[in-house]
């Protein structure tokens, strides 16, 4: 499950939720339209790009579990 801690720590290094750098000054209605315009894009991005990485890589990494670790049809508490 490492692998899903590298990609939450590359989410937060390389993505934000605002834009944060500007190359001009804009009036206030802009700069409310673009930080909108940036908080869509993320929501986008989490919602169907990451969202569906992370459920590949939970998905990868419980195949590699061996037999009996997550056996959820399983009745018996002490097994």
């Amino acid at each position: 499950m490492t692998q899903i801690k590298k990609e939450c720590d590359r989410l937060a290094r390389q993505e934000s939720i605002y834009k944060m750098e500007f190359d001009k000054l804009y009036k206030l209605e802009e700069y409310k339209q673009i930080q909108k315009t940036q908080i869509n894009v993320m929501k986008s991005y989490l919602t169907n790009k990451w969202n569906k990485k992370i459920e590949d890589l939970v998905r990868e990494n419980i195949i590699k579990i061996g037999k009996g670790w997550f056996n959820m049809k399983e009745t018996i508490k002490e097994t």
